[in-house]
């Protein structure tokens, strides 16, 4: 609650519910050993998801700040819904983000092995 819905982290986990794979990125681990990491695509472009979830939406205003609510379940059965029917319903405004091509693409086609 209190972010915009491109900064909701939970709708990541929408992309897989709609069947896309998350990307992969490399990182180190306490010990310095190389690992592959799963991370969500561009989450820019997740605000064009709001007419999806408008009937989900509890606002409520918090001091000068107004906040919108969302209960996660339903919020990621919507999503996910809404990216299962239009793939590019979450691309964001760059036309060149690699991100958003791969994810709507469906993510890796394969798992991407180390060296």
């Amino acid at each position: 609650m209190g972010v915009g819905l491109n900064r909701m982290t939970a709708l990541h986990h929408a992309e897989q519910l709609s069947g896309r794979r998350l990307l992969v990125r490399w990182a180190r681990d306490a010990d310095g050993r190389v690992l592959m990491v799963e991370t969500g695509s561009c989450s820019e472009g997740f605000p064009r998801l709001e007419p999806s979830l408008r009937h989900l939406t509890r606002t409520t205003q918090v001091g000068r700040s107004r906040w919108a609510v969302h209960s996660v379940n339903d919020a990621l059965t919507a999503a996910s819904e809404a990216m299962s029917t239009d793939q590019m319903v979450t691309r964001c405004g760059d036309r060149a983000c690699l991100r958003c091509q791969d994810s709507i693409a469906g993510g890796p086609t394969g798992p991407a092995p180390l060296g």
